[in-house]
């Protein structure tokens, strides 16, 4: 999908105002999507046409809603796992690496190769066993001294997921607090 370098929060806002847009873009295409009097032809659509424009993409590409879906949650989290890493003091004027979308690699990597992050939003920290393999990957890599796994996760009674993760592979986990819509768009402080 997409690598982009984010070098300030500045930088950080300008991607966030562009993901918003192309959200509100692709809110139009599946409201009119919706009123398909067919269930069947209607549930076909969501999940095989490709209706939906990528955001991550340079190019206007179009991607089935429910890949659009899952694609904008994990952007919004990596954007708000890098609004707590500038909010950090040591962190706060590291520039950044970001594999966004499907890209391989690690999701968030400083210039200086000081940090290294994975980003997810689920349901459940257990989901597809993504923490664990996040952790695998983060693991395999000790020589960057600041290793993190954020996860967006909307169960407000789902405990922090440093309880999966094992001590000896000094990695932080952080759960992004906010999942509230509300607290999200206050986050990223930009207005829908």
């Amino acid at each position: 999908m997409l690598r982009c370098h984010i070098c300030s929060e500045h930088d950080l806002n300008a991607q966030i105002k562009e993901l918003l847009e192309a959200i509100h873009e692709n809110k139009r295409r599946v409201e009119a999507k919706l009123k398909c009097p067919d269930p069947l032809a209607w549930l076909q659509a969501l999940k095989f046409e490709s209706f939906a424009t990528d955001p991550l993409s340079a190019k206007d590409t179009n991607t089935n809603l429910l890949e659009f879906v899952n694609q904008a949650w994990t952007t919004i989290a990596t954007y708000l796992a890098l609004k707590h890493l500038y909010s950090l003091p040591q962190f706060r004027s590291s520039s950044y690496k970001l594999n966004l979308g499907t890209r391989d690699g690690i999701d968030i990597i400083s210039i200086d190769n000081n940090i290294e992050a994975e980003v997810f939003a689920t349901t459940d920290y257990t989901n597809n066993n993504k923490l664990s393999n996040d952790l695998k990957r983060l693991a395999a890599n000790r020589d960057v001294p600041h290793r993190f796994v954020f996860a967006l996760v909307p169960n407000k009674n789902q405990k922090n997921p440093e309880r999966y993760t094992p001590k000896k592979l000094d990695i932080s986990c952080i759960k992004i607090k906010a999942f509230d819509l509300e607290d999200v768009k206050r986050l990223i402080t930009i207005q829908l």
